[in-house]
């Protein structure tokens, strides 16, 4: 119990425990998303039959870099002293990139955007521990971590398996859009067909949201076929009303980009202050300037997601309106027409843009009261 207590001490010391958090960031991202990743995993079908020469080669190379920086961790390899505690929660998260390396092989999986966040995060936080020594067994480390990261990278991009997985993507891939990169090259290698909109992009169901609401409130009300249709004017304000909850959701996402952007400055400041901090200290504010420039590009990739959607969905909806209408006239409109190819693609445009009326002062203000 006394060396239990010795070790509890050592570790809530102030020296420890921030090493602690600055050099373990991408093992605490390993352990946290691993259920989701073997779920996802999981979901794929079982079998062997997109193996080629290629593949097995990449998988064989990826396989005995992560033995080596297993070995290398363990002993201490080109880096100065690193706890035991560190080097074991290491060992045991590179045996888990094992696993989940050939995991992946066998499901199919040729999505590797999981490892290749873990590993460049381990790539970008050791760096920084062997420039303090640097030698030649720190380069040698590096370089054996960088070729990993390479090799994953090449063998998520070019790989002879192009299944169409129909799995969703789960949480880190939802972030990245990794999902995307098998729909962009089929679209461009036209190998895939044209499949049906998912039901909250269908116009029938864009358009449930409009009806039956009262001409009083602006929106749109669906009249059948004969009967006389009272003139409805539609609002911008009408027309973002359905979509309500969707704004909300982009606008806490705006929100704390908003913040986001001021926290980089602040550790930069920090870092350059005349009355310099420790030097673990300055590899933590360095690792986490990283860290939230990787949650600006996330959230930001994530809000122009968002609000295009919403943009796509009042375009459909616009352009249904304006179909029905035209099919009442017994004659072409021009105007209608111009509505419907030109003026309804404005609101895409326009959607990324709403939030700026309120967050673009509040940068202002933030900047002013900070200078």
């Amino acid at each position: 119990m006394a060396l239990f207590d010795v070790y509890l001490a050592r570790f809530f010391r102030r020296e420890t425990f921030l090493e602690s958090v600055t050099y373990l960031p991408q093992h605490v991202l390993l352990w946290a998303l691993l259920v989701s990743e073997i779920r996802y995993i999981r979901k794929h079908s079982f079998g062997k039959s997109c193996r080629h020469t290629k593949d097995l080669l990449l998988l064989f190379a990826k396989s005995v870099l992560n033995l080596v920086v297993l070995v290398l961790a363990i002993s201490n390899f080109g880096r100065p002293a690193t706890p035991l505690a560190t080097r074991i929660i290491e060992a045991l998260s590179y045996i888990i990139t094992l696993t989940l390396l050939h995991l992946g092989e066998h499901y199919n999986v040729r999505d590797q955007t999981f490892l290749l966040c873990f590993w460049t995060l381990d790539l970008l936080i050791n760096s920084i521990r062997m420039v303090e020594q640097s030698s030649i067994e720190s380069m040698v480390f590096g370089g054996i971590m960088l070729t990993l990261v390479l090799l994953i990278a090449y063998s998520s991009v070019i790989s002879s398996c192009h299944s169409n997985s129909t799995v969703p993507p789960n949480l880190i891939r939802s972030v990245f859009f990794s999902w995307f990169n098998d729909i962009n090259r089929a679209i461009h290698r036209s190998t895939d067909e044209l499949g049906t909109l998912n039901d909250d992009m269908q116009a029938a169901t864009l358009m449930r949201s409009f009806r039956g609401v009262t001409v009083s409130r602006g929106q749109y009300e669906s009249v059948a076929i004969g009967e006389e249709a009272s003139p409805t004017l539609i609002s911008i304000r009408s027309m973002l009303r359905p979509f309500l909850r969707d704004l909300i959701t982009t606008g806490v996402n705006r929100l704390v980009l908003t913040v986001l952007f001021f926290v980089c400055p602040f550790l930069l400041g920090q870092i350059l202050r005349q009355d310099r901090s420790t030097e673990l200290e300055t590899h933590s504010q360095v690792i986490s300037i990283f860290i939230v420039s990787l949650l600006i590009a996330a959230l930001n990739g994530q809000y122009l997601y968002d609000a295009q959607k919403i943009g796509l969905k009042i375009k459909s909806a616009l352009m249904t309106m304006v179909y029905e209408k035209s099919l009442k006239l017994t004659s072409s409109n021009p105007a209608d027409v111009t509505l419907l190819t030109l003026d309804s693609s404005r609101f895409i445009d326009l959607l990324p843009n709403v939030h700026m009326i309120w967050s673009g002062p509040l940068i202002i203000v933030a900047s002013i009261v900070g200078w």
